[in-house]
């Protein structure tokens, strides 16, 4: 109707007509408010949610469809987090709405969020398969990109146990298996300290891991811990030193 603003929001949350509507998933309502002239298809909410960040986060993958073919849509956009359309779709799990943002011409496949985190990184860190099959399978991805704590997509799929996830990092180009956390620790290091059998048996099957890195040897940690079966496994190992000690002196066998 002539007249009407199509961009104006409300008080509280500054959330447009067309925010709400990709929020809900109305697919007919997002239609007919795109064929408005002047709407504003990057408008965000308060704290920088864009229409297009909200329907990814809800899933609504024709919603996400739609604006992605308007023109001006801007897939990068981040709210105050850091957090962009393709990494909360990455770490809700919403595998078809990835790849329609990964199809998108311009989308930074290595964007991080505020406390360096990529949507590599948070798939990988919830165990989503699917969406890392996808970002693996992305020129340019950067498979060894740390957090801000030094956590890489690999070790924090070792961190958790995800198995699939690990399986498909190893068989990437480049990745480096013995990258380190702030405090030392390999992947090698949390998947023994946390007792994730299958993701050791993985790791030490890798060309070049280094099974005695770290302040706190792998084999100490599982030890620590009480892992037995996981330190049945390292002691197997070729090179593993059973005498290596800790910061504070004390050895597996301590």
């Amino acid at each position: 109707q002539d007249g009407v603003d199509m961009n104006k929001a409300t008080a509280k949350n500054e959330r447009t007509p067309l925010f709400i509507a990709c929020s809900k998933g109305h697919t007919k309502v997002v239609d007919m408010l795109l064929a408005q002239d002047g709407v504003d298809v990057n408008q965000a909410e308060k704290n920088g949610a864009t229409p297009l960040y909200i329907s990814s986060q809800g899933g609504h993958s024709e919603v996400v469809q739609r604006l992605l073919v308007h023109d001006g849509v801007d897939v990068n956009k981040a709210e105050k987090n850091g957090r962009t359309p393709v990494y909360i779709a990455s770490q809700v799990g919403h595998f078809e709405v990835v790849e329609r943002l990964l199809a998108k011409d311009g989308v930074n496949v290595n964007e991080a969020d505020r406390y360096g985190r990529t949507s590599l990184y948070v798939a990988c860190s919830k165990g989503h398969t699917k969406v890392v099959d996808t970002f693996l399978a992305q020129d340019g991805v950067d498979v060894n990109q740390a957090d801000k704590n030094g956590a890489t997509p690999l070790f924090i799929a070792s961190q958790e146990g995800h198995a699939k996830v690990v399986e498909r990092l190893l068989a990437q180009h480049g990745v480096d298996v013995n990258q380190t956390y702030k405090d030392g620790r390999t992947p090698l290091c949390i998947a023994s300290l946390n007792g994730h059998l299958e993701v050791v048996q993985m790791l030490l099957a890798q060309d070049g891991v280094d099974v005695n890195k770290a302040n706190a040897t792998p084999l100490f940690l599982a030890s620590f811990k009480g892992h037995a079966k996981v330190v049945e496994r390292l002691v197997a190992q070729d090179g593993v030193d059973m005498n290596k000690a800790e910061k504070n002196g004390r050895t597996p066998l301590t």
